[in-house]
């Protein structure tokens, strides 16, 4: 029964918000048809748990895979001439859809699933208040916000799965504070290192840099 509602469900957003897509809007960088499939899968390999649907009624289902696929497919728009295609994506979202419905106020992106009413509220609502340590210098500091509550939300949901996760936006919104924040709250079960990739970086040298933090037991093993 779960199989067959979610063939029914990718059959019914998928083809025609990918189409919508390659038609109408900009993505910060080239993203495949391939590539939304595939995030899509991972965001619900995390949120059709036995906690989050169990039993429940196929709203239920429905409900998560819009969530997930709305971030799969338009979390990643540019702005384009002036144009937020996020924003506008949100508008097409809203307008196309509408078996489950987000919100009128402001963007189908500000809000996620609560699990026990099974109805969307907003992202700030999940904001936890900061305690501030003065012994830690404010570079390091991350004041949390319904944004940066819903991309940690999506990190968590990958991260516990063992997929990676790829931060995409321009120069100075905070992509590097949050995923630093993300991996010095991870515990002593992880070691992270900082990679730094340019134009010129290669195969080689790539390659140096990720096994230069491991400690090498012998021969091929690390």
């Amino acid at each position: 029964v779960r199989s067959d509602k979610l063939k029914e469900l990718f059959d019914k957003y998928c083809p025609t918000t990918m189409l919508e897509i390659k038609k109408n809007f900009q993505t910060l960088v080239p993203i495949l048809d391939f590539n939304m499939a595939q995030s899509l899968c991972y965001f619900l390999e995390g949120l059709l748990s036995n906690e989050n649907v169990g039993t429940k009624d196929a709203n239920a289902f429905e409900i998560y895979f819009v969530l997930a696929c709305l971030w799969a497919c338009g979390s990643a728009m540019s702005i384009t001439a002036g144009v937020d295609m996020r924003k506008e994506f949100s508008k097409w979202w809203k307008d196309t859809w509408k078996t489950i419905k987000f919100p009128h106020r402001g963007e189908a992106f500000d809000y996620f699933v609560d699990r026990k009413k099974l109805e969307f509220v907003p992202w700030a609502d999940s904001v936890s208040e900061i305690s501030y340590d003065s012994s830690v210098p404010m570079s390091m500091v991350t004041v949390p916000t319904g944004e940066t509550a819903s991309i940690n939300f999506w990190m968590d949901n990958l991260m516990a799965r063992q997929h990676g996760a790829m931060l995409l936006g321009s120069a100075g919104v905070g992509k590097t504070a949050i995923i630093m924040g993300k991996l010095r709250s991870m515990g002593e079960d992880y070691m992270f290192a900082t990679i730094n990739v340019n134009y010129y970086t290669n195969f080689g040298s790539l390659m140096k840099q990720l096994e230069g933090p491991l400690e090498k037991k012998a021969g091929k093993n690390f």
